[in-house]
């Protein structure tokens, strides 16, 4: 199970620069990554949810995780959506595996 895991992990990390470049364009920054995480917000909520695995926050915890996507993720892809219109897609490539390591 891990093994597969980590390939996952490897997998998406590896080609979300793919999906910067390819949503980068005529639309708005802050639309694009508005869409994007609200899809895959609605499949996790949606797998979580079949899997029985939804877990009651309370209020003090949802505004943690309201400013953990906040300054974590959103702020994360803005930036690097702006810096897709920039700099080359490679270079964008490189620089997004950094994270997870």
């Amino acid at each position: 199970m891990n093994t597969f895991l980590y390939i996952i992990t490897v997998v998406i990390w590896g080609t979300t620069w793919l999906a910067i470049a390819f949503q980068a364009g005529d639309t708005p920054v802050p639309v694009s990554v508005g869409w994007r995480f609200a899809l895959a917000s609605l499949a996790l909520f949606v797998i979580l949810a079949l899997q029985r695995k939804l877990v009651p926050l309370t209020k003090e915890n949802h505004k943690m995780a309201a400013l953990l996507a906040l300054c974590l993720f959103s702020n994360n892809f803005l930036c690097f959506y702006v810096a897709t219109s920039y700099f080359p897609s490679g270079l964008i490539a490189w620089s997004f595996h950094l994270p997870p390591f």
